[in-house]
């Protein structure tokens, strides 16, 4: 069992599972984050070939500063681990990515890939299930033991990993679209955009 360090207590990996029912507190209409605002759409020009008759609209995401949709989720969660206290200035942020999310975070704390900006790039097994003491996860919250003053902000279980989206994507998707949204087509992965689907 992988175990973490806090408070001078060892708390059990377990209890920090990544596949964990999500702890989100957000209240519908309550204060919205200030994250990303710019907004880049494109009509397909093939639709009327394909006997499409209704406006198609693209949302662009690798036009943000980061290049993906991540970089939404990364601002986010820095300014409530800011708000709230818990992250300070000189702490280090631990996460584990793919790349998208570590870039997001490393432009935010940066802004002056990853290891070109600063960061520390420690490799893991990406077949390694998430419990086992060499994943991602599991290096992750050894390296928060080993290392002072730093966070792991939890992009699978953080709740502003929603609020991002459900604060600025889908309201700019609405704005965009005069408030007219028929349906939506979104790949959902781990960035939690499935808050589109409340969100509509």
């Amino acid at each position: 069992m992988i175990e973490e360090e806090v408070g001078g207590k060892m708390e059990s990996f377990a209890a920090n599972r990544s596949d964990a029912p999500s702890r989100c507190t957000y209240i519908l209409h309550g204060d919205q984050t200030k994250c990303l605002d710019h907004l880049t759409f494109e009509q397909k020009s093939h639709r009327q070939d394909a006997g499409i008759q209704c406006n198609v609209l693209t949302k662009l995401e690798y036009m943000d500063p980061g290049g993906s949709i991540k970089d939404r989720i990364g601002l986010c969660m820095i300014e409530q681990a800011e708000r709230n206290g818990s992250l300070k200035s000189n702490d280090t942020i631990i996460e584990s990515t793919a790349g998208n999310t570590g870039v997001g975070l490393v432009s935010v704390c940066a802004i002056d890939v990853p290891r070109a900006l600063g960061a520390e790039i420690v490799r893991t097994p990406t077949i390694a299930p998430f419990d086992l003491h060499e994943s991602d996860i599991a290096v992750a919250h050894r390296s928060k033991s080993n290392i002072p003053n730093s966070h792991i902000l939890d992009q699978y279980r953080h709740s502003y990993n929603s609020i991002a989206h459900y604060d600025t994507t889908a309201e700019e998707i609405f704005q965009a679209c005069n408030r007219q949204v028929d349906m939506i087509v979104v790949r959902a992965g781990i960035c939690n955009l499935e808050m589109y689907n409340e969100y509509w």
